[in-house]
């Protein structure tokens, strides 16, 4: 079987194991819409080289904002080179040296947001936040979120019980349909339905190396 991770091609996999790369687009765009009251001026920083993921997300992010927030404006969508802190670290500075005025910016991935923490953190922007206490009701904040993905290899323990039933252990969380794919993969290489697969995970002691 052809098993795809993350990313999509232009091939028809027997499975393929991703995140909601759609869905992180739009609780992006949400997010920053609600916590900014619906007003105001953001950027959006992808990583081209991703491809679907680069696509599906910063999309979604974009059409979410145009259809629910029409009152922020996305002022630019930039692309790093690659993912690195240091990609991220300068390609903000540049958006923040070219934009005299951005509320939020919206990224692609966890480890390219540290760059552009580090980014706004070292600008005037943050330095000076201070004055904005001047004003009720307004201020300068800084947030960052994600989850890295393993990918070391990794393995499951397979049972046959007695009733004909398979018991696949693993060590990996259900995250975003993790069990669900197992179940699958599972049924597919044994030749069953998947109803008659459990998926079980353990902590550290007990599960196999998950990556």
């Amino acid at each position: 079987p052809l098993i795809i991770f993350d990313r999509k091609v232009e091939l028809t996999p027997t499975f393929y194991l991703g995140g909601d790369n759609a869905g992180i687009g739009v609780n992006g765009a949400k997010f920053i819409g609600e916590k900014l009251g619906g007003k105001g001026i953001v950027g959006s920083v992808g990583v081209p080289a991703y491809g679907s993921v680069h696509t599906e997300r910063g999309n979604a992010f974009k059409d979410t904002m145009t259809r629910e927030f029409p009152n922020i404006k996305i002022v630019k969508e930039v692309g790093a080179e690659n993912s690195s802190k240091e990609a991220g670290l300068k390609i903000m500075s540049d958006l923040l040296n070219a934009e005299k005025h951005i509320d939020a910016v919206f990224t692609i991935d966890d480890e390219l947001s540290v760059g552009v923490l580090q980014a706004i953190s070292e600008s005037d922007l943050w330095k000076s936040r201070a004055e904005s206490k001047q004003h009720p009701n307004r201020g300068i904040g800084l947030a960052i979120g994600g989850r890295m993905g393993g990918l070391q290899p990794a393995s499951a323990i397979v049972c046959l019980n007695p009733d004909g039933t398979i018991n696949v252990t693993v060590g990996a969380a259900d995250i975003t349909g993790v069990n669900t794919s197992f179940q699958s993969i599972a049924a597919e290489v044994l030749d069953l339905s998947p109803e008659r697969i459990n998926v079980t995970y353990g902590d550290t002691r007990t599960a196999p190396y998950a990556g």
